[in-house]
């Protein structure tokens, strides 16, 4: 076995805060937003976001955007970055999350 395949293996078995497997969440997530369950997919994304995962999520959000949402919303786009920076500037905003969700 290779040490990227062995890296892969630990990250499927990464847990977040409350013990969850994180590609797990991440799946959750992302069937939350395609049904439109705005509570459950902000509890998958803060989820992620307090378990330290924040990069992850971004990758997410930046990777859900373009495949499924980037067609019939390009605007999208400018707000999702904004958002994106404001976190990186003020960490304790973590609305931001929120509102790109």
């Amino acid at each position: 076995m290779s040490t990227v395949e062995f890296d892969d293996e630990l990250d499927n078995l990464a847990l977040t805060r409350y013990l969850y497997i994180k590609t797990e969440v991440k799946h959750s997530m992302l069937l939350a937003i395609l049904d439109h369950k705005r509570d459950e997919a902000l509890f998958w994304a803060y989820e992620l976001y307090y378990s330290g995962f924040y990069q992850e999520l971004i990758e997410l959000i930046l990777l859900i955007y373009s495949k499924i949402y980037s067609y019939t919303n390009k605007l999208l786009i400018t707000f999702i970055e904004t958002n994106i920076k404001l976190m990186d500037e003020h960490p304790e905003n973590d609305y931001c999350i929120g509102s790109i969700i």
